[in-house]
């Protein structure tokens, strides 16, 4: 038991992090579009590996920058 106690430690305080995930994948910016996304990912898929998250991280912050960017040339 004491060997699992450290581990779950890091996982606690990166379960505050990130909606209980244990990929310890930073998240993107907070308050971005990306992050809203990514949280209902996380929400849809708890048995997900470490390289579905990766991929959905990439992907939410490549919408969001297509987003911002289609926001930026409406507002010129």
């Amino acid at each position: 038991m004491n060997n699992l106690a450290p581990i779950n430690g890091i996982i606690e305080a990166h379960r505050l992090h990130s909606e209980g995930c244990a990929c310890r994948i930073s998240p993107p910016a907070r308050g971005s579009t990306a992050e809203q996304m990514l949280k209902a990912w996380l929400k849809d898929h708890p048995d997900h590996i470490r390289k579905e998250h990766l991929a959905a991280k990439e992907f939410c912050e490549w919408f969001d920058r297509r987003l911002n960017s289609r926001r930026s040339k409406c507002s010129r």
